[in-house]
């Protein structure tokens, strides 16, 4: 069956951050809690969890290039870009949490 349209966002984001997906930084991305995406996509063969580390990673290599596939061409970029300002403002609030 067809993926909801809010799992193959979340899937398209996460395969631009690589194999292993961050959840935090999902959550930071959208604004909001995305374990049942990633619920979804696991149970749609996307996606495994992993037992011992209780994170997601993408099935295949192929599967997280076909799900970055999804991200037009010509949004590449500014895409990486969004996706590089959430990656840094996560790093931001760490850091500062660390210090306080």
């Amino acid at each position: 069956s067809r993926l909801p349209v809010e799992v193959q966002d979340t899937v398209r984001v996460a395969s631009c951050l690589g194999a292993n997906v961050d959840k935090l930084l999902l959550d930071l991305i959208f604004g909001q809690d995305q374990t049942m995406q990633l619920t979804l996509a696991a149970e749609h063969g996307i996606l495994v969890l992993q037992e011992e580390t209780k994170e997601y990673r993408f099935v295949t290599d192929a599967i997280q290039k076909a799900a970055h596939s999804l991200v037009p061409e010509e949004e590449r970029d500014f895409f990486h870009l969004q996706l590089g300002r959430s990656m840094l403002k996560l790093l931001d609030k760490q850091l500062v949490e660390e210090k306080l």
